[in-house]
């Protein structure tokens, strides 16, 4: 990853995966208007596996290129729900 640098601002900046973040809210929300209970735990529960097996390839990757960097920006940015401000 020559060349490349970390993104850590805008939408970076308040979660690492902005991406799946949004994935698992679309996901929550067609499971509520479908309003079958079963269907929608069954539907977020994939959803979920999906995203913390792509999560961990992702920062694999992420690692090899970036190292120290990414340690830094992990422990001060969550993977998918931003933290309160206040």
């Amino acid at each position: 990853m020559e060349g490349q640098e970390l993104v850590t601002t805008a939408a970076y900046g308040l979660a690492r995966h902005p991406m799946y973040m949004a994935v698992l809210g679309l996901t929550l929300a067609i499971g509520l208007a479908c309003s079958h209970w079963i269907g929608f735990a069954a539907g977020l529960a994939l959803v979920r596996i999906g995203t913390i097996i792509c999560i961990g390839i992702e920062e694999r990757l992420l690692h090899q290129a970036f190292g120290a960097q990414l340690d830094a920006y992990t422990r001060s940015v969550p993977a998918l729900m931003p933290r309160p401000r206040g």
